[in-house]
């Protein structure tokens, strides 16, 4: 593949008006994809895409303000016609499979969001947003029709896709004092017509056949993070997140997106001792990865077990005469332990993670 990119953007930010900070702009991008070699997975393409936008901040007071947005796109993609320069057999018969068509697709679309912030106290701040976003479907998801053997996965594109949609309502919860930081950020999504890459139990050259599709989807979730200082050099911390997903209509109504990522969440401690002789800067941390099992799969999809990875990390500078270096070490699945990663394309063929692995590093700074 060898693709041009050229895009652009222009921004006009207006002088304040009472409450009121304007701003508005335009952006474009243009590719040009040209494809070669012998195999096929993606013909050659074109593509445009523009949009014009308009923001208002209204500034109420010191804690309270309000964005506000509208945005209007128009892409256009082009794509050219693919035939196997090699002969296959369907039906008993040797045959050239033409495996793309020329077409020509314009999407376009209104988008807007608000917003607003509140600072409640000294310790807490509350966000809320809620908004509507757009994406026309790529070149890929139209037009992709070979082996890719980087996923080992047959792709397959689907010409009648429409413009990915989707309506957002998402919040934030900030709580900071001296000693405990807590950050909660849930959301709700609808899209009338999500686009993925849809699995089967077909299979082309022993490699599984994903088709793009689009069907309403319904997702939530949110993350937490929780940061406790012990004392001063030591901090103990949780970051945690959650997604769930519904398929409200197509083939595979009823059922989670694939590759959904189950709970996860990690624990972290971390201690920072005194500088001592030519040591400085030193930090001493353990992290222990956390994730559920993931039984709500989309058939054809396995399930996959949950798993618990130890990790271990130590980082210092050392002064040697006036030159000083950074050393920084990680010791990664202490326990070797064997897992998949439900999100990782690789779990399909059977390969688990990152087993035990250490990374050292130094860095020598020039002056």
């Amino acid at each position: 593949f060898d693709k041009s990119t050229f895009s652009g953007q222009m921004k006009f930010t207006m002088a304040e008006t009472g409450k009121h900070q304007f701003m508005s702009g335009v952006s474009g991008e243009c590719q040009h994809n040209s494809r070669g070699g012998w195999g096929f997975i993606l013909p050659d393409y074109q593509s445009f895409t523009t949009g014009v936008f308009v923001t208002d901040k209204i500034v109420f007071s010191e804690k309270w303000h309000v964005n506000a947005g509208l945005r209007y796109d128009f892409g256009q993609l082009q794509t050219g016609d693919y035939t196997d320069w090699y002969e296959s057999k369907v039906d008993g018969q040797q045959t050239f499979l033409q495996r793309a068509f020329s077409l020509t697709r314009n999407y376009h679309n209104l988008s807007w969001a608000v917003g607003t912030m509140l600072k409640a106290s000294e310790e807490l701040t509350l966000k809320i947003n809620a908004g509507k976003s757009f994406r026309m479907p790529n070149a890929k998801e139209l037009a992709s029709n070979g082996m890719n053997y980087h996923y080992y996965r047959y792709e397959k594109g689907d010409t009648t896709l429409r413009a990915e949609t989707s309506y957002q309502l998402d919040a934030g919860l900030d709580w900071e004092t001296k000693k405990l930081t807590v950050a909660f950020s849930p959301f709700v999504n609808y899209f009338p017509n999500y686009i993925y890459l849809n699995p089967t139990a077909s299979y082309y050259e022993a490699q599984q056949i994903y088709f793009y599709s689009e069907s309403a989807v319904f997702r939530t979730g949110g993350e937490i993070a929780v940061r406790y200082d012990v004392t001063k050099k030591m901090q103990v911390s949780l970051d945690a997140e959650y997604i769930y997903s519904r398929q409200l209509s197509g083939l595979k109504k009823g059922y989670i997106l694939p590759f959904s990522p189950p709970l996860n969440a990690n624990i972290e401690i971390s201690y920072k001792p005194e500088p001592r002789g030519v040591f400085s800067n030193t930090e001493i941390g353990a992290l222990l990865k956390l994730t559920a099992a993931q039984n709500s799969i989309v058939p054809p999809e396995k399930k996959t077990p949950g798993f618990a990875i130890w990790n271990l990390s130590a980082a210092t500078e050392v002064l040697i005469g006036k030159q000083a270096l950074k050393f920084n070490m990680q010791l990664n699945n202490i326990l070797n332990t064997r897992y998949y990663d439900h999100t990782s394309f690789y779990r399909l063929i059977e390969v688990p993670g990152q087993g035990r692995n250490l990374v050292v590093t130094i860095q020598i700074p020039f002056l």
